[in-house]
């Protein structure tokens, strides 16, 4: 608990289920983490550039009779505003991994902004765009989580031009995903020529699509993209499955890899879960790839076309 010299709230609304001054130490954590519920967060400090001798502290209510449980640490953290907030970052989602308090990322990350002063925000706020959904202490949808894919449409009637919707990338971030369409939207706008009057050119800019297109004749010429945002399955088995530890995450998957690229290059058939979970897989991998420039891209019909190959053939293979 926080202790009443340093924490300024009134010691009146504490939960009275303990005697939180003489209780036993054991009692009184498994009480917290048994009982506590609407969680929030607050940081007591004065500039984001050293947050050190500052309070943390984690609020809530108790589910029995209503009272105040809180718990403060002192961050001993003198360093980058990002290696700062990372630090903050895995305290608290460690905290709620201990609590098993599971929230998606948009929620997790919109409470953890909330911590910092205005003049903070934009340093904050940035961070956190490039944070969200890499937390291993969040959770997505049961046995799902959103993929974001950017789709490209265009059409020059003039010149019968109808080309097929391109898949230009699939994040599991969706802030990751805005940032790739404002800089394939920029590239566009540097390339691409109009091939009508100037004042005839219009535009239309939101948080997740871009178009450029031909006033009063918008079907005939027209260049699009958007987000869309797609389930990726899991099964359930993936769901429950408990993480590699740190020190041999790498190992033991790299070994489970390997089994799996052995399958694709021998044709074994797939059912249809499996295919579904290598799809997911090979997309995962791929994003992550095109976040860090290893690529510019990657085509997701044609991983779709693998999968589905093997697919099917466990099919032909049961006739």
């Amino acid at each position: 608990m926080c202790e009443k010299h340093h924490c300024s709230r009134t010691p009146e609304d504490l939960c009275t289920c303990m005697n939180w001054q003489n209780d036993d130490l054991i009692r009184t954590v498994t009480h917290l983490a048994e009982n506590v519920t609407d969680i929030d967060w607050e940081l007591d400090y004065k500039e984001l550039a050293d947050v050190q001798g500052h309070r943390l502290c984690l609020v809530g209510r108790c589910k029995k009779c209503g009272g105040r449980l809180c718990i403060s640490q002192t961050p001993k953290i003198k360093a980058s505003p990002e290696q700062i907030l990372t630090a903050l970052d895995d305290s608290i989602g460690q905290a709620y991994s201990a609590l098993r308090v599971y929230l998606h990322p948009e929620e997790y990350y919109d409470k953890f902004a909330e911590m910092f002063h205005e003049e903070d925000r934009t340093i904050v706020d940035k961070w956190v765009m490039h944070q969200r959904c890499e937390s291993p202490y969040l959770k997505g949808c049961k046995h799902s989580r959103p993929a974001f894919m950017i789709v490209h449409t265009s059409a020059d009637a003039d010149k019968g031009n109808f080309p097929d919707p391109e898949g230009l990338g699939t994040f599991l971030c969706k802030d990751r995903s805005i940032l790739r369409l404002r800089e394939l939207v920029e590239k566009e706008k540097e390339e691409m020529t109009f091939p009508y009057d100037e004042e005839l050119y219009r535009e239309e800019y939101g948080d997740d699509s871009w178009e450029a297109y031909c006033n009063n004749y918008a079907a005939g010429w027209f260049t699009r993209y958007e987000i869309i945002e797609t389930p990726l399955f899991l099964s359930p088995e993936d769901e429950l499955r408990g993480p590699n530890p740190n020190y041999s995450r790498f190992t033991n998957t790299r070994t489970d890899l390997n089994d799996c690229l052995a399958s694709i290059h021998k044709d074994v058939h797939l059912s249809d879960a499996e295919a579904s979970a290598g799809k997911g897989l090979f997309k995962a991998v791929l994003s992550l790839c095109q976040d860090y420039g290893i690529i510019e891209g990657f085509d997701c019909d044609k991983v779709d076309s693998v999968f589905d190959y093997l697919e099917n053939r466990s099919e032909a293979l049961t006739e």
